[in-house]
């Protein structure tokens, strides 16, 4: 099979050059040809004003990388273009290059960008769905991209713009949604539900494990509002084993000298990996739905429950009692009363963990993950060949 990654890097890397990275290798490992068009936000600040005002105000087809696009499009017969970003840069304009010939689209929602201005479903420290079924204009008002009205104003006019062309709905023959959650979101905001596949994350290397009671809790990720770490220092002097923290972000001195907290800042891979074999459990209190957080697989894959938000795709994932406890959304009161359970039950806490490395081998594998991946590439396929016939009927 001949794949085209399509990818617009952030300025910031994230779970979604993840996910690309290992797909990319994992198709190459069996054999199929894979050829990437990437670029990157940060090549935004050599542009000319007009190449700018182009992206905010050119909805349908902001990209200037047409010619490339096209180029690659037509020097290859791919069978899938696979997208996994595309804003701003790429725009979705993209999908109609290959209209006339037999590529089949289709895009991973690693957000919710087609729901939502600032893709998160969140506003002000709370969940927001108010976009979901009105036009992202009524985003303007609250300015949810970068606190920005004209920003908002981009990214609601090329949502819509594409809405009114139909777009989402006729060129894209699947999406790859990462949980059942996020489908039924999307499901609910418009999108055609025989298109909507389900595909989680993946590790592309196995962590091992070993089963230990651990020494502390940990948290790992973005240090900001939308996770929920400002709970951390309020129930780190609740629980009798410490909590050690990785990651940076803008709360970053709420964690420096609190007691029986450790934070450990940014960690190398190996390091992470180092942490969370020794940990009791994962936590994860997000205050947002999230999508699938890398850091709940590699948890599993590490033998390590997790102790999560009972709040969108989090509370999915996990099993409350087995294979990880779910806490009230926001709690400091809640979220130690189960932390404490975890310190007073180890023998549960181990058996959680075994449970959850099974859901890991089960679902989270690279060879697990192949397989689904290859389904929906040829649902595509097909979505294809049928939009073709009846383009000519």
């Amino acid at each position: 099979m001949k794949i085209l990654q399509a990818h617009n890097y952030y300025q910031f890397s994230g779970g979604e050059d993840v996910v690309l990275s290992a797909e990319h290798q994992l198709l190459s490992e069996k054999n199929h040809f894979v050829k990437q068009l990437l670029v990157n936000n940060n090549e935004i600040k050599n542009y000319s004003l007009i190449q700018k005002l182009k992206i905010v105000f050119s909805p349908s087809d902001s990209s200037i990388f047409q010619g490339k696009i096209k180029y690659i499009l037509n020097s290859t017969n791919f069978d899938i273009l696979h997208c996994h970003n595309f804003y701003p840069l790429l725009s979705p304009g993209l999908f109609y290059y290959s209209k006339s010939t037999t590529t089949a689209n289709l895009l991973t929602l690693h957000n919710f960008r087609l729901l939502c201005a600032n893709a998160s479903l969140f506003r002000n420290n709370n969940i927001c769905e108010e976009c979901i079924n009105k036009s992202l204009y009524c985003s303007l008002k609250y300015k949810c991209y970068r606190n920005s009205r004209i920003a908002t104003f981009a990214v609601a006019r090329m949502v819509e713009t594409h809405k009114k062309m139909r777009t989402w709905q006729h060129e894209i023959d699947a999406y790859i949604c990462l949980t059942e959650f996020s489908r039924r979101k999307f499901r609910q905001g418009g999108l055609p539900n025989d298109k909507l596949f389900i595909k989680p994350n993946f590790l592309e290397f196995d962590p091992g494990f070993e089963i230990t009671t651990g020494k502390y809790f940990l948290f790992i990720g973005r240090l900001e509002t939308v996770k929920g770490v400002q709970l951390l220092p309020e129930v780190a002097g609740q629980v009798s084993r410490p909590i050690n923290v990785i990651g940076q972000g803008t709360l970053l001195q709420s964690f420096r000298n609190v007691n029986n907290l450790k934070y450990l800042g940014q960690q190398k891979r190996s390091n992470v990996m180092k942490h969370l074999h020794n940990a009791i459990c994962l936590i994860l209190p997000s205050l947002w739905y999230e999508m699938m957080p890398m850091t709940i697989l590699e948890a599993f894959a590490c033998a390590k429950p997790v102790i999560a938000s009972r709040l969108g795709a989090m509370a999915e994932l996990i099993q409350d009692g087995v294979t990880g406890l779910l806490f009230e959304p926001g709690s400091a009161e809640d979220l130690a009363k189960k932390m404490n359970w975890a310190i007073e039950h180890p023998e549960e806490m181990k058996q959680m963990g075994l449970n959850a490395r099974r859901e890991y081998e089960r679902k989270y594998t690279a060879e697990t993950n192949y397989k689904i991946l290859i389904e929906i590439y040829q649902a595509a396929i097909e979505n294809k060949k049928k939009r073709l016939r009846d383009a000519r009927a």
